[in-house]
């Protein structure tokens, strides 16, 4: 709540669809994908301000129902306005990321760390200084990889990088001996706390 962007990400997981199964064939398997949770008031009601004049941001405030449909649209409307992004050279339009396993996860953790400034979990770009060092790195690990320059930079214009929490499997587990024989110091405990 005492955050000045009032949200909260988290991965989100999930089995694929009866129809994506049916469409694409294929097993059932558990999808990832990053959700983001915006406590932004919605406009669905009228704030009292004549009874209630808030002292903090944390304190709540009463509300009353809207007299009608139009009002409910004009508010969310005029509301929608600050929310809007504009159109920029380094904006883009990208989606939350979706995720195919958990060793997909721990990457993204891991560029989050590596790409925060300072870098967490005694990790160091000496050797990797440039977007372009890091994604052929990766790709020595896995060739397959969606890791590209592009996503690098966007990750790095984040406000926040978030490390979520991940459980630790033997994919994961692999992905961070890889890690490790760059990284020599590498803090493994810290980064699955």
């Amino acid at each position: 709540m005492k955050t000045e962007n009032k949200t909260l990400e988290f991965v989100q997981s999930s089995l694929r669809s009866a129809s994506d199964i049916y469409k694409k064939g294929g097993h059932v398997t558990m999808n990832y994908r990053d959700q983001l949770f915006r406590m932004h008031f919605d406009n669905r009601r009228l704030l009292e301000w004549e009874t209630t004049i808030p002292s903090t941001i944390e304190e709540l405030m009463d509300s009353k129902p809207l007299v009608n449909i139009n009002q409910g649209q004009n508010l969310r409307f005029i509301s929608k306005i600050a929310k809007t992004k504009l159109y920029g050279r380094y904006t883009s339009g990208k989606k939350l990321s979706k995720y195919k396993s958990k060793e997909e996860i721990v990457e993204r953790n891991f560029l989050n760390a590596l790409l925060s400034k300072p870098p967490l979990f005694n990790l160091h770009r000496n050797e990797l200084k440039r977007y372009k060092d890091i994604v052929e790195w990766l790709k020595e690990y896995n060739p397959k990889t969606k890791v590209t320059e592009d996503s690098l930079s966007y990750l790095k214009s984040k406000v926040s990088l978030k490390i979520i929490k991940v459980e630790r499997t033997k994919e994961c587990e692999s992905f961070i001996t890889f890690i490790k024989q760059r990284f020599k110091f590498f803090e493994v405990e810290e980064f699955f706390k």
